[in-house]
């Protein structure tokens, strides 16, 4: 039984009206908002990188608070809320990072709001979660099926674009790495220049 599933099984032997109170609510409406949230959350990492507030408690204060009124701690439950908690820092610390499909794209005669809208068809953006706790080696392995993954399901070509070359991973120390359409890291690569349609509004970009 996951630690969300028995704050949930303790919840339902206590008066929520009561226990809102103990957890110092003067605004039960706010209270209940704020459990339900709790209780249709997947998990005790879903909930704490949620980071709301409803002007009593924050995600974290809140479950600290509710665990306390409901009288529920056990290691199991501690080791769970410290292992979230390093996880978010680990997150929070990592930068974003993407891949751009090369097409060997050359324009003719193509409006540039056309490919400003389209642009975001050749460029892959990778989840900060896919890179926590993984070493380069693991990362880039995740990365080749991704692009095998895009590959296939794209069967090779962009609207718009034209059909795909190349894949580049843009990894968050800076580094690019180049893949083939197969998602097999090339040690040689040839160079890729990378250009991107923006559309832009006076100075503003908006795409």
């Amino acid at each position: 039984m996951t630690t969300q599933q028995q704050i949930i099984q303790k919840l339902e032997e206590i008066p929520k009206d009561e226990l809102l109170r103990n957890m110092g609510y003067r605004n039960l409406n706010a209270g209940y908002k704020t459990l339900n949230n709790f209780i249709n959350t997947e998990s005790i990492y879903s909930w704490l990188k949620r980071g709301s507030f409803d002007m009593k408690y924050n995600s974290e204060s809140f479950l600290m608070a509710l665990l306390k009124a409901i009288n529920l701690s056990t290691p199991f439950i501690e080791k769970e809320i410290q292992q979230s908690q390093k996880r978010l820092e680990s997150l929070s610390n990592i930068k974003a990072t993407s891949i751009f499909i090369d097409t060997h794209f050359k324009r003719k005669g193509e409006s540039i709001f056309a490919l400003g809208m389209m642009e975001e068809l050749r460029r892959i953006s990778i989840g900060k979660e896919m890179l926590v706790f993984k070493s380069k080696t693991e990362i880039l392995e995740e990365i080749g099926k991704i692009i095998r993954e895009h590959y296939t399901k794209s069967e090779g070509k962009i609207k718009l674009w034209g059909e795909i070359y190349m894949y580049v991973y843009h990894h968050n120390d800076g580094n690019t790495y180049t893949f083939n359409p197969e998602g097999i890291l090339l040690k040689e690569p040839q160079e890729i220049v990378e250009s991107k349609a923006e559309l832009r509004i006076g100075n503003q970009i908006i795409n």
